[in-house]
């Protein structure tokens, strides 16, 4: 009686196991990762210029960097931005690391935000757009 309980729990065990390895192997790799590691690949000390297009607001918010200061313009007014909150940001949208698509069907996308309802930032080195 012993050894048939050990046998059985013995095939139970292998069946699970055999399971689980065909989830990660079959099913798995569509789930974890489907983008480039990299998302934004670009040099920090380049950048020129951010316009940021907020889903709330009406009207573009730009910073732009003229030799080491940044100016911060949005509709007709201009005032000085700080150095170093600008460049932890800017540092920030170069380390972001993408994870997974939230969704493939358009119908959701206004759920998270990611169609033309959600916040648009553009990244300039120059008069090039670097990323957006």
């Amino acid at each position: 009686m012993k050894r048939s309980n050990n046998k059985i729990l013995l095939i139970v065990l292998i069946v699970l196991i055999g399971g689980f390895v065909l989830t990660r192997v079959l099913r798995s790799p569509a789930l974890e990762k489907n983008l480039e590691d990299s998302l934004l690949k670009i040099d920090t000390a380049k950048v020129t210029e951010l316009r940021i297009t907020p889903s709330a607001q009406k009207g573009e918010i730009k910073l732009i960097r003229n030799s080491n200061t940044w100016k911060v313009q949005h509709n007709n007014l201009t005032a000085a931005a700080e150095n170093r909150a600008l460049k932890n940001a800017i540092g920030a949208l170069a380390a972001i690391q993408p994870d997974r698509v939230v969704s493939r069907k358009k119908e959701k996308w206004s759920n998270y935000k990611v169609d033309s309802t959600g916040t648009n930032v553009r990244i300039f080195t120059g008069n090039e757009m670097e990323a957006n």
